[in-house]
């Protein structure tokens, strides 16, 4: 079987090399549940286009990790993932390794993982994305003629603790959800009071409405220098992860809404945010589609 044989050729590369122990010891963890069958390996050649056209047209959305009908965790292979597959596409290693932490995760969250909320799911995909930067970095980089999706991954994980591959592929600001992770934690642990975090949170919307002056339109999308394109999507995607994640800090929606009621300034910026991000959304998901066409087009390598 393909699977069989990307996985043996896995971990040749990982072999006892150790020099990222999150990969090696996620690798080892996956290869034995796969060993022991606590997993199930299904092939699923017949990917409705129409339902799911990014596995099925897709490497780097070719495979992933779910529970079947039965209840038991599998991991599922696309077949354009498996036809594509050659012993030097190193692409299919570092989705495979995604999906190995995805797996990872849950058997050490058995009861939650699949019930998780919005911010939980992120932070599991952070926790892969992590593991896809460490592999090239420490099992890739130097050894294969990386693409110029696994270079940006790269480049990401060295230069940005990988926000700008985050917002290009995930949609979402992995430096954003971080620092309101971080507030949550010190409101939650009376390390900063609610005033303190309050006026945190206004700095910070302030800081992001700052550059809502530079958000993409329609024809921005068309017109606009790529580079600049770029980093103007990026305000967005900061700003909106900002907006979706910030209740996440609070005791649940009942005191968001006291907040909002009580602190009229951070009531005007999150409204501010709001409309904004309402105005701005079209072009920015246009812009989005495109960043999806060219990652895939140029995830494998020459």
């Amino acid at each position: 079987m393909i699977y069989e044989q990307i996985i043996h050729d896995l971990d040749e590369i990982i072999g006892n090399n150790k020099t990222s122990e999150n990969v090696y010891n996620t690798f080892e963890f996956a290869k034995k549940t796969i060993q022991n069958k606590d997993v199930v390996i299904e092939i699923n050649p017949k990917i409705n286009p129409e339902l799911d056209n990014k596995l099925a047209n897709s490497i780097l959305g070719g495979m992933y990790f779910s529970k079947n009908k039965s209840g038991v965790p599998t991991l599922i292979f696309g077949q354009e993932y498996l036809d594509t597959y050659s012993e030097n596409s190193s692409i299919h290693y570092i989705v495979l390794m995604h999906e190995f932490r995805h797996l990872y995760d849950y058997f050490l969250n058995q009861t939650s993982f699949f019930k998780s909320n919005e911010k939980e799911k992120f932070q599991y995909e952070l926790n892969a994305v992590n593991i896809e930067g460490e592999f090239i970095k420490y099992y890739l980089a130097g050894k294969y003629n990386l693409s110029e999706c696994e270079d940006y991954i790269l480049q990401s994980y060295e230069k940005d603790n990988l926000d700008s591959w985050t917002i290009a592929n995930r949609k979402e600001s992995a430096d954003i959800f971080r620092i309101l992770n971080n507030l949550e934690r010190e409101y939650k642990q009376n390390i900063i009071s609610k005033e303190q975090l309050i006026d945190k949170l206004i700095q910070k919307a302030d800081q992001l409405l700052s550059k809502a002056d530079k958000f993409l339109n329609l024809y921005d999308v068309y017109n606009a220098n790529g580079k600049d394109i770029f980093s103007r999507y990026g305000h967005f995607i900061r700003i909106k992860t900002f907006e979706k994640y910030l209740k996440y800090i609070f005791n649940g929606e009942s005191e968001m809404r006291e907040i909002l009621m009580k602190y009229p300034e951070f009531n005007n910026r999150f409204n501010m945010i709001h409309y904004l991000l309402s105005q701005h959304d079209q072009a920015n998901a246009l812009y989005s589609s495109s960043l999806d066409n060219y990652f895939d087009d140029n995830c494998v390598n020459g």
